[in-house]
């Protein structure tokens, strides 16, 4: 998400706990509980304030951005589909991201 303020803009990154969406949706805990205790705790990252007034800054916001949309359009490996052959795994794609 882009939050902005004026001529300022922030890249924020909010992670749920996959055992937290399924407690949000079914409205019971989840049998067994997950091992970490921070699961039902949603965790909220946020960049740096690119000033986009000056230009190295709005520089360093768009390459942040870019980076974004470059790990939003990445390649997944499907899932093998069924008349696939037992014992042959698809090639998995390795994404590393950027720190913004």
């Amino acid at each position: 998400m882009v939050s902005s303020l004026n001529h300022h803009i922030s890249i924020l990154k909010l992670t749920v706990h996959a055992a937290y969406l399924d407690y949000l949706a079914e409205a019971k805990f989840p049998d067994p509980l997950p091992k970490e205790s921070d699961w039902s705790r949603p965790k909220l990252q946020r960049s740096q304030w690119f000033d986009l007034f000056d230009v190295d800054k709005r520089v360093e916001a768009f390459k942040a951005l870019w980076g974004v949309m470059e790990y939003l359009n990445r390649e997944i490996a499907s899932p093998p589909s069924e008349d696939a052959k037992p014992g042959v795994q698809s090639e998995a794609v390795e994404v590393q991201m950027a720190e913004a």
